[in-house]
């Protein structure tokens, strides 16, 4: 959007663009189910639609005055965009109620006098540590133990002060396939830890160790339970007399059931199991409580399908209790009634009643987000818990038409009224009525299905727009649930490869549309990549800082004001796109701005790759850069994902996939290009041997790992492609280039690569402005010379910054004369002729736009 005021004055000219943020925390991908990518900035986290701040406590979980435990209770030390799933309850021999929960990375825990009424201030137990499936409990002796286990074992930390100070961590195990622990005591004292681990014959057995002094030593592993099917979450509590009493989950029967055995000889050997809960459901996670009397407590949650929508699954809390040591069982209850997830439970007898503290997304802004809730049976009931929006996204993303969207919903009463509220391009727009009425006209496919739809646009290429879904059930009870953001994409399509990019690195669109996402239509119409995009990292400031486009964190945010098109220019499809990374995810920004261009051609030589060039440039921030590294990610998916292979052609500095089975028959090749741009890592990694780098120091490590050697196991594969190590001064510009190339044979693979070398070498690398080594430090548009002039003059100016520049000439009425100047161009000082030999004598001004800098002088022809 431009617009112009003339009448012999300066002009502004000012087109303003607004990225919405949030973070999607999703810790896993999920292939082939919608799920929109989010790019968004933190600036705006809490702003809603209309101008209003969207605030997380008062719009989504309702303030309730004084906290009561008669409903489910939300954990209070819990940021609205933070992911908390673990937590603990343990009751002090003071008679305080301590609450451990897991952070990002480290154990907090927090006091409460009143049963969880209200809470101290939070203590930071350790940091460092990525904890998975805590227990804890109070030893005799009054210790406070807290066990967890992460990716190299199970790890221990321990309180005397009742939760105050904390030991130093320490493993108990050193084998990363102990997982699923827990811990427990019996009358003797004698703690039990229990752990299941992956066997050679891939399911899951029970190990066990003892402590008789408070976890200060671990007797030696032994096997607890096997059986043909899997088992997890075992647990032993003392029964009747010298009875021991254990349970765990077990799927040998087909689905998940809890299981009871006991022993009579201190745990040496163990009955024939048999289930407690006779269910066609999957029981889960069971918590075993002993009261002083010698009743039973059992605590689990129940996985089953939802009633109506086929294909998602809810979770709820159930308990039962025995009074005979364990032999009949009384009828399960419902404990929480939430129609989504209510899941990881941990217990803690309190006046001799369960405390639960549990992991829900109840009344939550983002999809998934669970937090901690908790509450107490027979003081706690679950009688309006929120509807759940299970999931929300566009069935078609064009910019020519309206978009459709569903989304799918469920509650326990029953859905009232669904609404889908956007915003374009950060501007508050209006909200849309959904519909689930089964009519072709709101592409609904049956009444009353919980599969809601509604329509908004069209819009513009580069458009970004941020939707909410906002359901009221029965009860008059709303949610409003921030469901995602996406961008318009530019598809380059004329070629022999259909693929979207977006203006934030982003190759492909995983989950959104098919057909578009390095689509290659002459084999048999397959769309051969999931995702990827540009990762800048370095070493070199206060932390490891990787900028990157990995699934659901996107780092990189379109630069106000520019550019993001399609257009004819060196290639038949030139794309441009510049992005920043004011708004990084989870770190502080490094400071770059990046231009990108890619090329596609339609000659028949050039069918089969797109170019991608990387123009990086130092805005300054950190001042001069060192040890930068450039990576292309990319996780293509060759047919089925989980039948692939990778290879790397050091020569062309080619790394590819391909289907280990040859359906269909396609390479999928990413290429460094320019004699510039060896590489300095190419590497495939794999869902089976590796480990995903979720966090900036594990990508720095994978984009810096050299030439490992490629694994021969069919999997499902990523390649990372790393050109030189560079440095960056302020302003200054670096480019790195690759391609996406495809063939249906290596041999044809490679025939179509060293042509990408070619055509790149001969077209684009022979016209580009290199960039100058001397870069201004400011903006400013010289006076013509000579002035006046007949018939030519020339025009100069310079600018600190890369970006797109235009530069006009109009004459006194302010009517356009001629465009001299239209293009992205890098930091540096230009020249222009203006030949006027055509236009009569008389006064003419030229104007210079670069960025947010706009000048414009006089000049004056005299014939």
């Amino acid at each position: 959007m431009k617009s112009l005021m003339f009448f012999l004055i300066p002009f502004i000219s000012a087109l303003l663009f607004s990225s919405l943020s949030a973070q999607i925390h999703e810790q896993n991908k999920y292939k082939g189910v919608p799920n929109i990518v989010t790019d968004i900035n933190a600036e705006h986290q809490n702003e809603l639609y209309f101008g209003k701040k969207f605030n997380s406590n008062a719009i989504n979980r309702p303030n309730r005055g004084t906290v009561s435990l008669t409903e489910p209770v939300h954990f209070p030390y819990q940021g609205a965009y933070s992911y908390y799933q673990e937590s603990l309850p343990v009751l002090l021999e003071n008679g305080q109620l301590l609450l451990v929960w897991v952070g990002t990375d480290s154990l907090k825990c927090a006091h409460s006098s009143d049963e969880g009424v209200s809470w101290g201030i939070p203590i930071v137990i350790t940091t460092g540590h990525w904890p998975n499936n805590i227990a804890g409990l109070r030893t005799s002796s009054n210790r406070v133990l807290v066990i967890w286990h992460e990716y190299n074992g199970i790890w221990m930390t321990y309180s005397d002060d009742n939760g105050f100070n904390w030991s130093a961590p320490a493993s108990i195990t050193y084998n990363q396939g102990d997982i699923r622990t827990t811990i427990s005591k019996t009358l003797d004292g004698k703690l039990w830890l229990l752990y299941s681990r992956l066997n050679s014959t891939t399911h899951y057995d029970l190990y066990y160790r003892t402590s008789i002094d408070d976890g200060e030593s671990w007797s030696s592993e032994e096997i607890f339970y096997e059986a043909p099917g899997p088992q997890n979450y075992g647990m032993v509590v003392s029964g009747n007399g010298d009875t021991l009493l254990a349970t765990f989950e077990d799927r040998s029967g087909g689905n998940w059931e809890l299981y009871l055995i006991s022993s009579s000889d201190g745990g040496v050997n163990w009955s024939t199991p048999r289930s407690i809960i006779n269910s066609t459901d999957d029981e889960h996670q069971p918590r075993l409580l002993r009261q002083s009397n010698g009743d039973l407590w059992l605590i689990y949650y129940v996985n089953k399908s939802t009633p109506i929508l086929p294909g998602y699954m809810q979770s709820d809390i159930y308990y039962t209790k025995s009074i005979d040591g364990g032999n009949i069982w009384e009828t399960p209850t419902q404990f929480t009634f939430f129609a989504g997830d209510d899941t990881r439970p941990n217990v803690e007898l309190i006046n001799n009643q369960p405390f639960i503290s549990f992991a829900s997304f109840r009344w939550e802004r983002v999809l998934t987000q669970y937090h901690i809730w908790y509450g107490l049976i027979g003081t706690t009931e679950d009688n309006n818990p929120p509807p759940i929006v299970f999931n929300a996204y566009p069935l078609n993303i064009s910019s020519d038409v309206p978009i459709e969207f569903q989304a799918f919903i469920d509650d326990e009463s029953g859905i009232a009224d669904v609404r889908l509220i956007y915003s374009l391009n950060g501007a508050s727009l209006d909200s849309v009525q959904m519909y689930d009425d089964g009519l072709q006209l709101h592409n609904d496919e049956n009444a009353g299905d919980n599969i809601w739809c509604g329509s908004i646009g069209p819009f513009q290429i580069g458009d970004f727009i941020w939707f909410v879904i906002s359901a009221t059930d029965l009860s008059n009870i709303t949610i409003n649930v921030e469901s995602g953001g996406f961008y318009i994409p530019a598809v380059h399509d004329t070629g022999n490869i259909i693929l979207n990019f977006l203006p934030n690195s982003q190759l492909a669109d995983e989950g959104v549309t098919s057909g578009s996402n390095a689509y290659w239509p002459i084999e048999n119409g397959n769309d051969y990549l999931c995702q990827g995009g540009l990762w800048i990292g370095t070493d070199n400031l206060s932390e490891y800082c990787v900028m990157n486009i990995h699934y659901y964190e996107k780092d990189w945010t379109r630069t106000d004001g520019t550019e993001f098109a399609l257009l004819p220019g060196t290639s038949d499809q030139d794309g441009n796109a510049t992005f920043d990374d004011r708004y990084p995810q989870q770190q502080q920004r490094i400071g770059l701005q990046v231009h990108q261009q890619s090329y596609q051609w339609r000659d028949s030589t050039c069918y089969d790759f797109i170019i991608f060039e990387y123009t990086i440039q130092n805005t300054g921030e950190n001042g001069n850069l060192s040890n930068l590294y450039a990576s292309v990610w990319l996780d293509p998916d060759v047919g089925d994902a989980n039948n692939d292979l990778a290879g790397f052609d050091q020569t062309r500095s080619l790394i590819y996939m391909y289907n280990s089975q040859g359906i269909p028959d396609g390479y999928f090749g990413l290429k460094l290009l320019g004699e510039e741009n060896s590489p300095h890592t190419a590497r495939a990694y794999n869902n089976v041997e590796d480990i995903e780098p979720y966090n900036d120091y594990e990508r720095f490590q994978c984009m810096t790992s050299g030439f490992p050697s490629i694994s021969q196991t069919v999997a499902d594969y990523r390649i990372i492609l790393t050109a030189q190590p560079f440095n960056l001064a302020i302003n200054e510009t670096h480019r790195v280039t690759y391609g996406i190339v495809l063939g249906h044979s290596l041999g044809e693979l490679q025939v179509h690569a060293d042509t990408m070398e070619a055509i790149y070498n001969r077209t684009v690398v022979s016209i580009e402005d290199f960039v100058q080594s001397d870069i201004p430090t400011n903006y400013s548009l010289a006076q013509n010379y000579p002035n006046p002039f007949n018939p030519s003059t020339k025009i100069s100016w310079q600018s600190p910054v890369s970006g797109r520049q235009t530069l006009k000439v109009y004459d006194v009425l302010g009517k356009k004369v001629v465009i001299l100047v239209d293009e992205y161009k890098s930091a540096g000082s230009y020249e222009v002729e203006f030949d006027g030999s055509k236009l009569p004598s008389g006064v003419y001004f030229y104007q210079l736009k670069a960025g947010e800098f706009l000048s414009m002088k006089k000049m004056l022809l005299l014939k």
